[in-house]
């Protein structure tokens, strides 16, 4: 049970600082082997990516399934703060197509506000987990790092429009109409 939550007050840490694309140090501080999918659609333990012909993960596969939800939930949470709305209005504009910074424009805020306050959060988390021993400093800076660039990309994201309900006729090749 202390692994579940070292793993996860590691991944807590980390969620504003590494985005969705890769957690630096929540593979070496958990002390059993984590699953992860294999190619054959089972479990296999977790090689670090350097696996045997059977059991190996699933290139691209994520190391936390439920990192990205969290940093989400993290993201809209500190902006709709920033914002001065409910994060539940800024999801429903976000399904719309706008991005955080639309939405932050509209009400407005200066979308460097959200950025900031976005980074401010993560900068503290980040401290926490080194302070606490759940980071190392090198790895603290190196997320630090990337940080402002992640809060930028979150802040300026536009979600894709959802398709129509009703589908279109498909299309037959060489058909006419």
């Amino acid at each position: 049970m202390n692994v579940k939550k070292t793993i996860a007050t590691t991944a807590a840490a980390a969620i504003l600082g590494v985005g969705a694309f890769s957690l630096v140090g929540v593979a070496s501080a958990a002390t059993s082997t984590p699953q992860v999918p294999t190619a054959t659609g089972g479990t296999g333990a977790s090689t670090g990516g350097t696996g045997a012909s059977t059991g190996a993960p699933v290139k691209g596969a994520p190391r936390h399934p439920r990192l990205r939800l969290m940093l989400r939930r993290g993201v809209v949470r500190i902006s709709a703060k920033t914002i001065g709305i409910t994060p539940q209005a800024l999801v429903a504009q976000l399904k719309t197509g706008q991005s955080i910074a639309d939405v932050a424009g509209a009400h407005r805020v200066d979308p460097n506000a959200v950025v900031g306050a976005i980074v401010k959060a993560g900068d503290a988390r980040i401290d926490k987990a080194v302070a606490n021993g759940k980071l190392t400093s090198a790895q603290g800076s190196s997320l630090k790092a990337r940080l402002l660039k992640f809060a930028n990309k979150a802040v300026d994201h536009h979600r894709p429009q959802a398709s129509p309900a009703t589908p279109s006729a498909p299309t037959v090749p060489g058909a006419t109409s």
